[in-house]
């Protein structure tokens, strides 16, 4: 393999691989379900029942599977600060929350469910915080730490005035591009800092 793919980790290809399987499996989803309404029902509404309920569900847990190197990888390529290794950390546990939410659909597990939703979005947040507060540390990847804190600030302002069903949405809209960015620009950083 020659060129850009020849450098990229392997860490970085499975998180876009990754990527694709969820919103893939997500969109998949939608389309079965015409009658979904973004604006009221829940993403986790896609998996309780039929055809939907496998493409939405294997695809949560194919795509967290394939998000755990990812997060697994990211001191070995980014460095081993404090910031970096908390993020890695918090990442793998949202990781999980999201193989285990594609594990017990809502219709089945109710709270449980519900519990493991809330846990997915609060790691994969501060995971970001922390990881996009590294960026900012280190002068070359400021661009990517600022948007980070940025989209956080925005998925916090959501979360005080708009439906939860819409927001869900919205934090996945924002932390998608944010994490196939980092996966994408993940050979280019260095060991940099111990903060």
């Amino acid at each position: 393999m020659t060129g850009y793919f020849a450098r990229v980790p392997l860490a970085a290809l499975s998180a876009v691989c990754g990527i694709f399987v969820i919103v893939s499996s997500i969109l998949a989803a939608l389309v079965m379900n015409p009658g979904h309404d973004i604006v009221t029902h829940y993403l986790s509404d896609l998996g309780n029942s039929g055809l939907s309920a496998a493409v939405f569900n294997t695809g949560l847990i194919a795509g967290g599977v394939l998000l755990l190197p990812f997060f697994a990888g990211i001191s070995r390529h980014m460095g081993s600060s404090v910031l970096t290794k908390s993020g890695a950390v918090l990442g793998v546990f949202s990781a999980l929350s999201l193989i285990s939410i594609g594990l017990f659909p809502a219709a089945y597990f109710g709270d449980m469910h519900f519990f493991l939703a809330i846990t997915f979005f609060v790691f994969a947040e501060l995971s970001m915080v922390l990881l996009s507060m590294h960026f900012l540390v280190h002068r070359e990847s400021k661009l990517q730490g600022t948007a980070g804190l940025l989209l956080i600030t925005f998925d916090a302002l959501l979360l005080v005035g708009v439906s939860g069903a819409f927001v869900e949405k919205l934090l996945a809209l924002v932390m998608a591009p944010w994490l196939l960015s980092m996966a994408l620009n993940m050979p280019h950083e260095r060991h940099l800092g111990k903060i």
